[in-house]
């Protein structure tokens, strides 16, 4: 029940940041502003997250982990559903389309997830053939 509870106000915090970063960019988001959103107390942001940084930088490897599990599932299953498996991927990229748009105008400061990106999409690609 606890772990429930968890992952709903995380990922209440997670969509209230994907939200205000339609409008605003990511260094001008204020604590206050995601907690409101969010509908959730202060103590309860930092019961979850060190920081703004910190909530992105968790968001960004789940990603990772996401697209890592979506390589090994490629691998996993036989050549003869690969084109299936490709129409996946655009599938997961639309549905995460505004987080990679946001994280498009960061790569100055996440660099670390932009190498991490490239090594997954590329290792993903060589390991299906």
């Amino acid at each position: 029940m606890y772990e429930k509870k968890r992952r709903e106000t995380e990922k209440r915090i997670e969509t209230s940041l994907l939200q205000l970063m339609k409008e605003q960019t990511f260094e001008t988001i204020s604590i206050r502003q995601l907690i409101d959103l969010a509908e959730v107390n202060r103590s309860t942001f930092y019961r979850h997250y060190l920081d703004k940084y910190d909530l992105l930088e968790k968001m960004e490897n789940r990603l990772l982990d996401e697209l890592q599990a979506y390589y090994q599932e490629a691998l996993d299953s036989a050549c003869l559903f690969k084109l299936e498996k490709d129409f996946k991927v655009e599938d997961y990229i639309h549905e995460k389309q505004i987080f990679f748009i946001f994280l498009s105008h960061t790569w100055k400061i996440w660099p670390f997830f932009w190498d991490q990106m490239a090594v997954q999409l590329v290792c993903g690609a060589c390991r299906k053939f």
